[in-house]
């Protein structure tokens, strides 16, 4: 049998020495001595080797973790390796795997049948900038990534800020026909994720408890409005145009998105306890009935018939697609910002007509009708710029403490649990236009309140006692009439609801 070899380099890109742990040597002999500590930007080698003549392979492992250097510091992790070469068939196995925050690149399984084989892993963690392995896969600008890098924070920071309820689809239309199929328009404040709910988040850089309260800083989301170019129509000078369209809508985040970063993968479960999920935290705030919603590719395209007379000019008539994007970014230790998921949600359509005199928008007699052009299934979806629909995005905010002193806009909602005719209902405060409301689950009971609660000076310095004094009055009304789940007053609305000497109608939406 001829000399068989396997050596593999750690190389150290941490900020802390590295430190061995515990080593062993099942098969073969070390080629040198295995090194006990790899300094910050050094590098180590562990060989094993098995003599020519011998009858047997190689098998050995060892564990290194990061050595803190200043007592109270948490622990970036630990990682293992090892190697089996057996002698008596090919069947060769190898591992590295990281613990806590710690990440490598570099290292592969050595090939069945291998006898003389050395690589390099790179060993660092998940607050320095480098990519975990199997990262940037889509190709966006050039170069690979995992998402397209219109959503990265420095950029979605730089919109304005807009308030939803007060925006009407009319206001993203560009005034004049951009090149451009896709335009990020504006966003919403960003809004911290209370520390309670970090446990629901699916982090693949910091996966555990541990990790997010030792290297996470913060959680926050944020919501992006993009208008999309769904169709153009190009109609010549004096020439009229009567055609039916297909219109469908598709998202575009999930087509250039790997899965582990679509919002939906990143939130764990529904869950049915008491307190409402982060899941149903961020449908209530962003007003999505799931976060996997969009109108899929496969639905059913919408048919529209478009009649346009002949005028004198050149014209466009553009489909316009306004999209919601929800986005979770994280903020480590360091301050660095990074995306954790993202969906896009359709909102709404209209067109415009734009002249190609260099005339545009509402300067010319010319401009367009502005019409609607539904996605399919999707009534629901049309929960915004609606004068007849008040249904807003956001919660009431509930303020935290960052740590440093500094209120954060969370995004708790005053919120509780209440128990009508022997069912535990969860319930949450929710907004209409400049109204409240409340919502129970089970059954997805939804109310706002007239008059306006807001109208009792005592409701705006006592909200949670005012909310949990209204889920009695609910509970007081549904023993009495023997509420079901599926069964509330009919759905009609229930009056005489008394709060702090005030009378209150609950309406049905």
């Amino acid at each position: 049998m001829p000399k068989w070899t396997y050596s593999i380099t750690i190389v150290n890109n941490m900020d802390r020495p590295l430190e061995l742990i515990s080593s062993s040597i099942a098969w073969g002999k070390k080629a040198k001595a295995f090194p006990t500590e790899i300094a910050a930007g050094e590098h180590g080698e562990f060989s094993v080797y098995a003599k020519a003549g011998t009858s047997t392979g190689i098998e050995f492992y060892f564990t290194m973790g990061d050595k803190v250097e200043k007592k109270g510091d948490p622990h970036y992790g630990n990682f293992s390796f090892s190697v089996d070469m057996p002698y008596w068939k090919h069947a060769n196995k190898s591992s590295f795997d990281c613990t806590g925050i710690l990440t490598q690149s570099g290292f592969k399984k050595i090939p069945d049948g291998a006898h003389d084989f050395a690589i390099t892993a790179t060993v660092s963690t998940s607050l320095c900038s480098i990519f975990l392995p199997g990262e940037k896969t889509w190709k966006g600008n050039g170069y690979q990534m995992e998402y397209c890098n219109l959503y990265d924070w420095e950029e979605i920071q730089k919109l304005k800020v807009v308030e939803p309820d007060e925006k009407r689809i009319d206001d993203f239309i560009p005034v004049e026909n951009i090149f451009s199929k896709r335009k990020t328009d504006s966003r919403t404040e960003q809004v911290s994720v209370p520390k309670k709910l970090w446990k629901e988040i699916i982090d693949r850089k910091y996966p555990d408890d541990y990790s997010k309260r030792n290297f996470v800083k913060d959680y926050f989301t944020v919501s992006a409005y993009e208008i999309r170019k769904n169709v153009t129509v190009s109609i010549a000078a004096n020439q009229s145009y009567e055609k039916t369209l297909e219109v469908s809508n598709r998202s575009t985040v999930r087509r250039e998105t790997r899965e582990e970063f679509q919002i939906e993968n990143t939130i764990s479960g529904e869950g049915t306890g008491e307190k409402f999920t982060l899941s149903e935290t961020l449908r209530m705030q962003y007003q999505i009935s799931r976060l996997d919603e969009y109108c899929e590719e496969n639905m059913e395209s919408v048919r529209e018939v478009f009649n346009y007379d002949a005028i004198e000019q050149d014209r466009d008539v553009v489909l316009w697609d306004l999209a919601e994007v929800l986005m979770l970014y994280r903020v480590n230790i360091k301050g660095k910002v990074e995306l954790v998921g993202i969906g896009d949600y359709y909102v709404a359509s209209t067109q415009k007509t734009y002249l190609r005199n260099g005339i545009q928008g509402e300067e010319s007699p010319y401009d367009t009708r502005e019409e609607e052009l539904p996605c399919a299934d999707s009534e629901s979806n049309y929960r915004l710029y609606d004068d007849s629909d008040e249904e807003l995005l956001g919660e009431e905010f509930e303020s935290w403490d960052d740590g440093d002193g500094v209120p954060v806009k969370s995004l708790g909602v005053v919120q509780g649990n209440i128990r009508i005719n022997n069912v535990n209902y969860r319930w949450m405060e929710v907004r209409r236009g400049t109204n409240r409301g409340m919502l129970f689950n089970p059954g997805e009971h939804r109310y706002s309140f007239r008059p306006n609660p807001h109208d009792d000076p005592w409701y705006n310095r006592h909200q949670t006692d005012w909310y949990e004094a209204m889920a009695r009055e609910f509970q007081r009304v549904g023993n009495a009439n023997h509420w079901t789940q599926d069964n509330w007053s009919d759905g009609q609305d229930i009056r005489n609801l008394r709060v702090n000497n005030e009378t209150y109608t609950a309406r049905v939406y």
